[in-house]
């Protein structure tokens, strides 16, 4: 979503005509990654939780929220060591 900020569109604000947008679809998935909310939909394979560090840190860049890189810190499974918390910074 960088590339469409210096293109001039503001992508972390936009919204498709019936509301949705990748914010609110970040924040729908959110309780499920943090385990607040257990997922009960059939899981295909394993889920890599450090697979999200990257969206998360890249919602908490681009809307500025906190609550994302927060978040990040919650994920279950993934060490305080992990190599993709060193290569965000988190």
């Amino acid at each position: 979503m960088l590339f469409a900020a210096q293109c001039g569109f503001e992508a972390w604000a936009f919204q498709t005509e019936d509301g949705r947008s990748a914010v609110k679809s970040m924040d729908w998935f959110l309780p499920y990654l943090t385990g607040e909310k257990v997922w009960e939909r059939k899981q295909i394979k394993p889920f890599d939780e450090s697979s999200m560090v990257g969206p998360l840190a890249a919602c908490a860049h681009g809307t500025g929220n906190p609550k994302y890189r927060e978040a990040i810190m919650r994920l279950p499974g993934l060490a305080p060591d992990d190599r993709m918390r060193l290569l965000y910074g988190i």
